[in-house]
């Protein structure tokens, strides 16, 4: 199967609805939102243990979903301007044979059979050593990091002002509360693309997928302009 990269569109900043807080918090010297949710994955955990699949890329694949259903968490900033991808795809780490982690690029075409087979296929090769890490600046992409090993309550990337417009997850390690799996997983956006409002579009979109795991096998569409206010 073909898998086509990211393209970007730029936007006319003269017309551009946030233009306004774009000029001011591109001027902070930190524009970073920094939000952690704690996520129930008691049905999301279940459903990849009855069809053998890798939580790590299951979640990631949610995320990107979500994040791909959602203009703002596609939106970039290149050249001091706005641009708009079609699609982002992952990048994700992987713990390699010799326990150092590695980044792994990963696919997306929102069908989750054929992106998951992809990515554990990529995945395998990176751990080995076959396939080259993601390096550059290419900003059609959302960065997953997983840290399965310990839980946390706020995290946050490292911050490179010329990657910065790029969001980012941490997955942290799911724990049991009262007979319920919770998990932390982390955001960071650009706050001149974006503000609450479409952080909360996305965990919408999460939640949608952790409350029918079997959705991530269908078409989803997302209702959260109808149910927001």
């Amino acid at each position: 199967m073909t898998y086509s990269a990211p393209t970007a569109t730029t936007i006319d900043m003269q017309s551009y609805p946030r233009k306004d807080w774009f000029d001011y918090f591109c001027a902070f010297d930190n524009p970073l939102i920094y939000k952690t949710i704690q996520f129930d994955v008691t049905e999301l955990r279940k459903f990849c243990r009855e069809n053998n699949l890798k939580f790590s890329l299951t979640i990631g694949f949610i995320l990107t979903r979500a994040a791909n259903h959602v203009a703002e968490f596609r939106h970039r900033i290149h050249d001091d301007v706005v641009v708009e991808y079609d699609k982002v795809v992952p990048v994700l780490t992987v713990l390699k044979t010799d326990r150092i982690l590695e980044f792994m690029q990963g696919v997306y075409t929102d069908r989750f059979a054929d992106d998951y087979h992809e990515n554990v296929a990529i995945q395998a090769r990176v751990r080995s050593g076959v396939e080259m890490p993601p390096r550059g600046n290419d900003l059609g992409r959302v960065f997953i990091t997983t840290n399965p090993w310990t839980t946390h309550s706020a995290a946050q990337l490292p911050f490179a002002r010329r990657l910065a417009s790029i969001p980012g997850f941490i997955v942290g390690k799911i724990q049991e509360e009262a007979g319920r799996m919770k998990l932390a997983i982390s955001l960071q956006v650009h706050h001149a693309l974006m503000d609450g409002y479409h952080v909360g579009h996305l965990v919408h979109n999460v939640q949608c997928h952790l409350d029918d795991p079997t959705l991530i096998q269908r078409d989803y569409q997302s209702l959260f302009e109808s149910t927001a206010l």
